[in-house]
C-alpha cells in the first residue's frame, strides 16, 4: 500500500505521522482528526506521498520506529546516534521511552 506523510501545515509542533492508502484523498479521509491532529482543520491537514514507507502498513510499532530512525526521524528524547548505534541499542532506547 502507498505511504503518505501527515502533518498540520500551521502547527509543526504536532509532528508528522505516516498513513497508508491507495490515494491521498483516501488517506486524508481515513486519518483526518486522529491523534495528534484532532483539532486540525481539514484545510490545514496535509497529506504528501512518502514512497520510502510503501508496503510498511503491517510493521509493528518497533519496526516502524526503527525504519523511521534509519530515515532520519527524531521522535523521542534519548535517541541514539544513527551513525554509531546498532539497531539493538535503538530498540532498547525506544522500548524504555515507550513503557
Amino acid at each position: 500500500m502507498k505511504a503518505y506523510i501527515l502533518s498540520d501545515v500551521n502547527n509543526d509542533d504536532l509532528g508528522n505521522l505516516i498513513g497508508f492508502g491507495n490515494t491521498a484523498k483516501e488517506v486524508k479521509k481515513k486519518y483526518f482528526q486522529v491523534e495528534p491532529f484532532e483539532d486540525t482543520p481539514f484545510i490545514d491537514f496535509r497529506v504528501i506521498r512518502y514512497p520510502d514507507f510503501d508496503d510498511c502498513e503491517n510493521y509493528t510499532p518497533e519496526q516502524m520506529a526503527l525504519k523511521q530512525w534509519h530515515e532520519g526521524w527524531w521522535f523521542f528524547q534519548d535517541v541514539p546516534d544513527e551513525a554509531t548505534a546498532t539497531d539493538e541499542e535503538f530498540l532498547k532506547a525506544y522500548a524504555k521511552d515507550n513503557l
